[in-house]
Protein backbone atom coordinates (compact mmCIF):
# COMPACT_ATOMS: atom_id res chain seq x y z
CA UNK A 1 0.00 0.00 0.00
CA UNK A 2 1.52 3.36 -0.98
CA UNK A 3 1.99 5.94 1.71
CA UNK A 4 0.78 9.49 1.10
CA UNK A 5 1.82 12.43 3.20
CA UNK A 6 -0.50 15.39 3.31
CA UNK A 7 0.81 18.75 4.32
CA UNK A 8 0.60 22.34 3.33
CA UNK A 9 3.47 22.93 0.92
CA UNK A 10 3.19 26.70 1.40
CA UNK A 11 3.62 26.33 5.15
CA UNK A 12 6.65 24.13 4.59
CA UNK A 13 8.22 26.83 2.41
CA UNK A 14 7.62 29.48 5.07
CA UNK A 15 9.03 27.27 7.82
CA UNK A 16 12.11 26.58 5.73
CA UNK A 17 12.59 30.29 5.00
CA UNK A 18 12.45 31.35 8.65
CA UNK A 19 14.30 28.32 10.07
CA UNK A 20 17.51 30.30 10.78
CA UNK A 21 15.64 32.58 13.20
CA UNK A 22 14.44 29.88 15.62
CA UNK A 23 17.70 28.01 15.18
CA UNK A 24 19.92 30.97 16.13
CA UNK A 25 17.46 33.07 18.18
CA UNK A 26 14.77 30.80 19.67
CA UNK A 27 13.58 33.44 22.14
CA UNK A 28 12.80 35.80 19.25
CA UNK A 29 9.87 33.56 18.27
CA UNK A 30 8.34 33.82 21.73
CA UNK A 31 9.06 37.49 22.39
CA UNK A 32 5.97 39.57 21.67
CA UNK A 33 5.04 43.16 22.24
CA UNK A 34 1.44 44.33 22.27
CA UNK A 35 1.02 46.99 19.61
CA UNK A 36 -2.55 47.73 20.60
CA UNK A 37 -5.53 45.83 22.02
CA UNK A 38 -5.89 43.73 18.90
CA UNK A 39 -2.38 43.27 17.55
CA UNK A 40 0.91 41.92 18.77
CA UNK A 41 4.31 41.82 17.12
CA UNK A 42 6.89 39.09 17.51
CA UNK A 43 10.55 39.97 17.58
CA UNK A 44 11.15 37.36 14.88
CA UNK A 45 8.66 39.12 12.61
CA UNK A 46 10.16 42.54 13.34
CA UNK A 47 13.69 41.34 12.54
CA UNK A 48 12.61 39.72 9.30
CA UNK A 49 10.86 42.98 8.38
CA UNK A 50 14.14 44.84 8.91
CA UNK A 51 15.96 42.45 6.60
CA UNK A 52 13.28 42.90 3.98
CA UNK A 53 12.60 46.64 4.27
CA UNK A 54 14.18 49.11 1.86
CA UNK A 55 15.53 52.08 3.78
CA UNK A 56 13.24 54.59 2.06
CA UNK A 57 9.97 52.76 2.88
CA UNK A 58 8.13 53.44 6.11
CA UNK A 59 8.19 50.87 8.88
CA UNK A 60 5.15 48.55 8.79
CA UNK A 61 2.15 50.16 10.53
CA UNK A 62 1.93 49.44 14.23
CA UNK A 63 5.52 48.30 14.55
CA UNK A 64 7.68 51.33 15.36
CA UNK A 65 11.32 51.07 16.29
CA UNK A 66 10.53 51.80 19.94
CA UNK A 67 8.76 48.44 20.22
CA UNK A 68 11.65 46.67 18.54
CA UNK A 69 14.09 48.24 20.99
CA UNK A 70 11.95 47.11 23.94
CA UNK A 71 11.90 43.56 22.61
CA UNK A 72 15.68 43.54 22.09
CA UNK A 73 16.07 44.13 25.82
CA UNK A 74 14.42 40.78 26.52
CA UNK A 75 17.13 38.85 24.66
CA UNK A 76 20.48 37.97 26.13
CA UNK A 77 23.86 36.72 25.02
CA UNK A 78 24.32 35.64 21.43
CA UNK A 79 20.64 36.14 20.60
CA UNK A 80 20.84 39.80 21.52
CA UNK A 81 24.07 40.20 19.54
CA UNK A 82 22.52 38.66 16.43
CA UNK A 83 19.41 40.83 16.70
CA UNK A 84 21.55 43.92 17.27
CA UNK A 85 23.61 43.00 14.21
CA UNK A 86 20.46 42.90 12.06
CA UNK A 87 19.28 46.23 13.46
CA UNK A 88 22.71 47.82 13.01
CA UNK A 89 22.98 46.70 9.39
CA UNK A 90 19.51 48.07 8.74
CA UNK A 91 20.37 51.37 10.40
CA UNK A 92 23.37 51.78 8.12
CA UNK A 93 21.00 52.14 5.16
CA UNK A 94 17.99 53.67 6.89
CA UNK A 95 19.55 56.34 9.13
CA UNK A 96 19.18 59.21 6.68
CA UNK A 97 15.44 58.45 6.27
CA UNK A 98 14.70 58.23 10.00
CA UNK A 99 14.09 61.00 12.52
CA UNK A 100 17.25 61.93 14.42
CA UNK A 101 15.64 60.96 17.74
CA UNK A 102 14.95 57.44 16.42
CA UNK A 103 18.55 57.04 15.22
CA UNK A 104 19.83 58.23 18.60
CA UNK A 105 17.55 55.78 20.43
CA UNK A 106 18.72 52.89 18.24
CA UNK A 107 22.39 53.78 18.65
CA UNK A 108 21.94 54.13 22.39
CA UNK A 109 20.37 50.68 22.60
CA UNK A 110 23.01 49.11 20.38
CA UNK A 111 25.88 50.53 22.41
CA UNK A 112 24.56 49.82 25.89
Amino acid sequence: MPVAFTYDLGAQHVLHAVAPVPHRMPDALETYHGVDRQRGLSLAHALICLLNRPANEPWPPGAPYAELLLMLQSLSGDERLLAADILGRHLLDAATDLPASTVIDILDQLTS
